[in-house]
């Protein structure tokens, strides 16, 4: 009897043990930085990339990408990614359960957006990519970028044989978004002025020019109401997706 009890106490130790050792582990993902957690969670296992569909349509996609680590927690990262000009537009970095990150791909694709999967190689070339022909005009990626990308952990693109094409006929195509403030547009009209040079880059926006003060923008702008509605039917359907 007095045995039987032993073990069972000694089962009893040992399970909250285990549980004290699964929160302190939870514990101290939970307590660390943002960027602590990727650069914690890129030697975790991977299990999730995927892309939505919009890319070659409309040159813009969210990336999906996500690590398990112990006690099935999740690091993810969602890159919206624009190849037609700006790169990596804004980055949003999760932490969780890995329920939890199945219920938000879930919802995502319950509101419409289709999300294939992507061969991890690929999904880094794409992202890298984009990232690097945004620089060539002089465009940064978001703020996060840097440390949100460690996450791709040592995932190598050169072995992806996906061509991705940047641009838009050629050129890059930039599309106002609709939290973009005058003076970002500004900002961006500037750097592909100088980089591209005037006339080698398309820009859609819904902006008047006495709103964005811009000399080039009044210049590319006619007085041809066709042109202005196509302009902003081509803005809402690539905002929309």
């Amino acid at each position: 009897m007095a045995a039987n009890d032993n073990r069972r106490r000694k089962k009893i130790e040992a399970q909250r043990a285990k549980r004290k050792d699964k929160q302190r582990a939870i514990a101290r993902v939970e307590s660390s930085s943002k960027i602590a957690r990727v650069l914690q969670a890129q030697r975790w296992t991977l299990f999730d990339t995927r892309i939505s569909d919009r890319l070659i349509e409309k040159g813009i996609a969210n990336a999906f990408i996500a690590r398990r680590g112990p006690h099935n927690q999740v690091v993810g990262v969602v890159f919206l990614v624009d190849t037609f000009c700006l790169g990596v537009k804004d980055v949003s970095v999760f932490y969780g359960p890995e329920t939890r990150w199945h219920e938000i791909v879930q919802q995502q694709i319950e509101n419409g957006m289709r999300l294939d999967l992507i061969a991890p190689e690929a999904l880094r070339k794409l992202v890298e990519g984009a990232v690097a022909y945004a620089k060539l005009f002089g465009i940064a990626p978001h703020r996060d970028w840097l440390q949100a990308s460690p996450i791709f952990g040592d995932i190598d693109a050169s072995k992806s044989l996906v061509e991705f094409t940047y641009g838009q006929d050629g050129k890059p195509s930039y599309v106002t978004g609709p939290y973009d403030r005058p003076e970002r547009v500004r900002q961006i009209l500037q750097a592909l002025t100088q980089h591209a040079g005037t006339g080698n880059f398309h820009f859609t926006t819904h902006y008047s020019p006495d709103e964005l003060d811009c000399e080039l923008l009044e210049e590319d702008l006619d007085d041809d109401d066709d042109d202005d509605e196509m302009r902003i039917e081509a803005l809402e359907s690539r905002q929309a997706g």
